[in-house]
This record gives structure tokens, sequence and C-alpha cells, in this order.
């Protein structure tokens, strides 16, 4: 599944979040987030233009499971949890800052919701703690594996594997380099999910601009991203006929 991110890339503005669902609507991604930080987070005067009002999740999770997509929350505001089911929200992103979070973690859990709790701040006991707290409420979330540094050899794509094999879950993977190419390696880890971001087409700074995709290339992505997908194969060799032999 490949889910497109808006994060904070709207600017807080409702008719940028418009128009980037149009166009991100107008791909075949499977799902798109939207996130929303704890009240605090408005506060602060470098982030209140982020700020957008409770109408405009509406509109947009309207616009989303009308196109028959999938509509995530990255979520931080526990307040929200129970208004954001309701809405519809078809899964919930814990951010990995939240990961110690155990009241937003049970509000969650109690939803029924699938979540996706990023993992990229966090080491294996920390991880098991939120795992083990999760399933004791009824939820086995997937575990996403994000990287939340530019360093490309702190992307460690094989923790992908690794968290798959250490708590027996499935394992999505979020990107937060700005080497877009490591979306294509990742594909070769077989995650259960790919979250990426995506930005509008201004020359603007982005919220999360350096590790978005401009929604003008997002076509252009996803049509790679399914061609190295099959290009996975089964594994199993098998005889064929050369098809590259050129016809006389």
């Amino acid at each position: 599944m490949i889910i497109a991110e808006l994060g904070l890339n709207h600017q807080g503005d409702e008719a940028e979040v418009d128009r980037l669902l149009n166009a991100i609507l107008s791909t075949p991604v499977d799902a798109v987030t939207m996130q929303v930080r704890e009240a605090g987070y408005y506060t602060q005067t470098k982030n209140e233009k982020y700020y957008l009002d409770n109408t405009v999740y509406e509109s947009a999770a309207h616009k989303i499971l009308a196109a028959n997509r999938k509509f995530g929350i990255a979520l931080s505001d526990k307040d929200k949890v129970d208004y954001f089911s309701q809405l519809g929200a078809t899964f919930f992103k814990v951010l990995s800052k939240d990961i110690h979070n155990f009241d937003l973690l049970e509000k969650i859990a109690l939803t029924g919701k699938n979540v996706y709790l990023s993992t990229g701040l966090s080491d294996f006991a920390e991880i098991q703690a939120a795992v083990d707290f999760l399933k004791k409420h009824g939820n086995e979330p997937v575990l996403n594996h994000t990287a939340l540094n530019y360093d490309p050899e702190m992307i460690n794509l094989k923790s992908i594997t690794e968290l798959k094999k250490q708590f027996n879950l499935q394992a999505s993977y979020g990107n937060h380099s700005p080497y877009l190419e490591t979306l294509f390696a990742a594909i070769a880890f077989e995650p259960e999910s790919i979250f990426l971001y995506v930005k509008g087409n201004l020359e603007d700074n982005y919220k999360d601009d350096s590790h978005a995709i401009p929604v003008y290339k997002l076509s252009y992505y996803l049509g790679l991203l399914s061609v190295v997908r099959k290009s996975l194969g089964s594994g199993i060799k098998q005889k064929m006929e050369d098809s590259l032999i050129k016809k006389v």
C-alpha cells in the first residue's frame, strides 16, 4: 500500500489542502494521511499557521473516502482520537515522539482501528514496551520504520526486516530522506506499506520540504515504484523463452 502524507505541508491553508487532495486523488495512491499535533503545538508562534479548523478535516475525510481511498491520521492529540475515529479514519499513525505516550496509545488502541507505530527514535526495548501495551489493549500495530536523519548511513533499511523478525509483526517504511531513490530500495524489503510525503508545486518552505515529493511528480514516482515491486518476482527460477531475441 502506498500512503501519501500531507503532513503539515498544507501550510494551514484550506485552499491548499483542497488543491493537494485533488492532485493526490488523481493518482493511484491507496491512502492519504493528515497530521494533527498536540494542542500546545499550535499555540507556539512559529506553528500557529499550521492550525486547521475541524471543518477542513471533515471535508478532507469525505473527499478521501468518497474516492475509495483510506483516510489516515497521524495524531498526537489524545482528546481528538474519538473525533477522528467517528469521522471515519481508517487507521491511526503514532508519531515517533509519542511512542511513550501511553495515554494516547490506549485511546487509539481502544478505537479498534489499525495502528502504524513509528519507531524512528526508538530502540528495540522501547518498541517492545509500546507493542506489549497495544497488544494488551487488543491491538497489533504495524511497525513503521523511519529514520529522522538525512545521513544515508542512518536510513538503515535493513531494520524493516529486523522489525518483522524481532516482533513477528508487519513493518512499513516511512520516508524521511531527501534521497528519494531509497524508496525503490525499500521495496526490496517488502514493507507492508510505504509512507511518502507530498508537497505543493510552489517554491515554498514546506514543513517537510526536503523529503517530500512535489505533487506533479507523484504519478511518476508511483509508476516507478510499481515497476520495482513487480520486478521482485517470486524468487523461483523456471525455464522461460528469451523474449529479447530480435525478430528478423
